[in-house]
């Protein structure tokens, strides 16, 4: 079974998804992540990876192939995907 523990972040600055412009505030697995980590919009599911001034940025081709392949990224939108919208 994946892991689907949420950390909260506070060592990073403030940002927001460029789809939806929800703000970015937890991370999946990682108790900090560094830059690469790949963030989820939670209101959205839009991908997103953490750049290297620590702000949200979209993937490059490579690193959303990448993602694809996450077994635990692909279960976290499923279940961001699924919930409920207010």
């Amino acid at each position: 079974m994946v892991d689907l523990s949420v950390d909260v972040v506070s060592d990073i600055p403030e940002s927001r998804c460029l789809d939806c412009r929800t703000p970015f505030r937890v991370s999946i697995g990682a108790e900090q992540p560094a830059a690469g980590a790949f963030l989820l919009c939670i209101s959205c599911g839009s991908l997103h990876i953490l750049g290297d001034d620590l702000i949200a940025r979209k993937p490059t081709a490579e690193e959303a192939a990448l993602a694809e392949t996450s077994p635990e990224l692909k279960q976290w939108r499923e279940v961001i995907l699924q919930e409920p919208r207010i």
